[in-house]
Protein backbone atom coordinates (compact mmCIF):
# COMPACT_ATOMS: atom_id res chain seq x y z
CA UNK A 1 0.00 0.00 0.00
CA UNK A 2 2.54 2.55 1.09
CA UNK A 3 4.61 2.25 -2.11
CA UNK A 4 1.70 3.63 -4.15
CA UNK A 5 1.31 0.37 -6.07
CA UNK A 6 -1.80 -1.80 -6.14
CA UNK A 7 -1.65 -5.03 -4.16
CA UNK A 8 -2.56 -8.25 -5.96
CA UNK A 9 -2.89 -11.00 -3.35
CA UNK A 10 -4.05 -14.60 -3.12
CA UNK A 11 -7.69 -14.91 -2.08
CA UNK A 12 -7.11 -16.43 1.37
CA UNK A 13 -8.98 -16.01 4.63
CA UNK A 14 -6.37 -13.76 6.27
CA UNK A 15 -5.78 -11.53 3.25
CA UNK A 16 -9.51 -11.07 2.60
CA UNK A 17 -9.71 -9.29 5.94
CA UNK A 18 -7.29 -6.62 4.68
CA UNK A 19 -7.73 -6.58 0.89
CA UNK A 20 -11.18 -5.69 -0.40
CA UNK A 21 -11.29 -6.84 -4.02
CA UNK A 22 -11.34 -3.95 -6.51
CA UNK A 23 -11.43 -1.44 -3.66
CA UNK A 24 -7.98 -1.40 -2.08
CA UNK A 25 -6.39 -4.26 -4.03
CA UNK A 26 -7.12 -7.25 -6.19
CA UNK A 27 -7.56 -10.86 -5.12
CA UNK A 28 -6.85 -13.91 -7.24
CA UNK A 29 -7.58 -17.63 -6.95
CA UNK A 30 -5.15 -19.34 -9.34
CA UNK A 31 -2.38 -18.45 -11.77
CA UNK A 32 -4.80 -17.74 -14.62
CA UNK A 33 -6.80 -15.42 -12.36
CA UNK A 34 -3.56 -13.74 -11.23
CA UNK A 35 -2.63 -12.96 -14.83
CA UNK A 36 -6.13 -11.66 -15.45
CA UNK A 37 -6.05 -9.37 -12.40
CA UNK A 38 -2.63 -7.96 -13.30
CA UNK A 39 -3.90 -7.42 -16.84
CA UNK A 40 -6.82 -5.42 -15.46
CA UNK A 41 -4.39 -2.96 -13.89
CA UNK A 42 -2.68 -2.37 -17.24
CA UNK A 43 -5.95 -2.08 -19.13
CA UNK A 44 -7.82 0.17 -16.69
CA UNK A 45 -5.82 3.13 -15.36
CA UNK A 46 -8.88 4.42 -13.49
CA UNK A 47 -9.10 1.14 -11.56
CA UNK A 48 -5.36 1.28 -10.89
CA UNK A 49 -5.56 4.84 -9.53
CA UNK A 50 -8.70 4.12 -7.52
CA UNK A 51 -7.14 1.09 -5.85
CA UNK A 52 -3.97 3.05 -5.00
CA UNK A 53 -6.00 5.96 -3.57
CA UNK A 54 -8.27 3.67 -1.52
CA UNK A 55 -5.37 1.55 -0.28
CA UNK A 56 -3.44 4.58 0.92
CA UNK A 57 -6.53 5.93 2.68
CA UNK A 58 -7.16 2.52 4.26
CA UNK A 59 -3.54 2.35 5.41
CA UNK A 60 -3.66 5.82 6.96
CA UNK A 61 -7.03 5.28 8.64
CA UNK A 62 -6.60 1.74 9.91
CA UNK A 63 -2.98 0.67 10.12
CA UNK A 64 -1.01 3.61 11.45
CA UNK A 65 0.20 3.29 15.03
CA UNK A 66 -2.25 5.87 16.41
CA UNK A 67 -5.28 4.31 14.69
CA UNK A 68 -4.31 0.84 15.85
CA UNK A 69 -3.72 2.07 19.40
CA UNK A 70 -7.22 3.58 19.45
CA UNK A 71 -8.71 0.30 18.27
CA UNK A 72 -6.85 -1.64 20.97
CA UNK A 73 -7.95 0.87 23.59
CA UNK A 74 -11.58 0.44 22.53
CA UNK A 75 -11.19 -3.34 22.61
CA UNK A 76 -9.72 -3.22 26.12
CA UNK A 77 -12.53 -0.93 27.31
CA UNK A 78 -15.14 -3.32 25.92
CA UNK A 79 -13.51 -6.31 27.60
CA UNK A 80 -13.22 -4.48 30.93
CA UNK A 81 -16.89 -3.52 30.71
CA UNK A 82 -17.80 -7.18 30.13
CA UNK A 83 -15.78 -8.23 33.18
CA UNK A 84 -17.55 -5.65 35.34
CA UNK A 85 -20.91 -7.12 34.34
CA UNK A 86 -19.94 -10.55 35.70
Amino acid sequence: FSCMRPVVARNSMALKEIIKNRQNGLLFGDSIDLASQVGLLFEDPDLYNSIVKNALSDLQNNYQAEAMAKKYLELYKEEIAKLKQV
